[in-house]
């Protein structure tokens, strides 16, 4: 049987650093934290092993990739028909960028990038042929937060 793995402090600022960079080399983490390189990487590929860190991302800015319209889409799976064929359908939605099963009167909220008014009506369109997709409720986001600002989420991109 598995180990649990257990983060610690040492774990914890580590993650803390590469959440901001995560290109970060195990010396300069080590310099900031006052550990050896060899302890950093350690801890690095540790953390990968058990799954804490599942890899390393390139935060993109939709907006500057010309994708200047965002929605949340909350979408109610049909009776009979479930979840997950609803989901592994959506994922040939290039546009979508964030699934989220959610309890509730709605079954997914999606997050859509389109590149104008157009764009998100044809989208929309599409996710409403899906089969097994009852109803689309589709919200245009005026703005976006993060609030930790350090998850490297790019939904809050700015």
């Amino acid at each position: 049987m598995a180990q649990e793995y257990t983060i610690d402090q040492t774990d914890e600022k580590i993650l803390n650093l590469i959440k901001r960079d995560a290109r970060l080399s195990f010396r300069e983490i080590g310099k900031q934290l006052n550990l050896s390189t060899g302890t950093v990487s350690d801890r690095i590929k540790g953390m990968q092993a058990h799954g804490v860190i599942k890899g390393f991302v390139t935060a993109i800015d939709p907006e500057l990739m010309g994708f200047k319209v965002t929605m949340l889409m909350c979408l109610r799976v049909a009776p009979g028909h479930s979840r997950e064929s609803v989901e592994a359908a959506l994922e040939s939605v290039s546009e979508a960028c964030c699934l989220h099963a959610i309890t509730g009167d709605v079954d997914i909220v999606l997050l859509v990038r389109a590149t104008d008014q157009k764009h998100a009506a044809h989208v929309i369109d599409r996710i409403r042929t899906i089969e097994g997709v009852e109803r689309v409720d589709s919200h245009v986001v005026l703005r976006s937060c993060t609030v930790c600002g350090e998850c490297g989420c790019d939904c809050g991109w700015g």
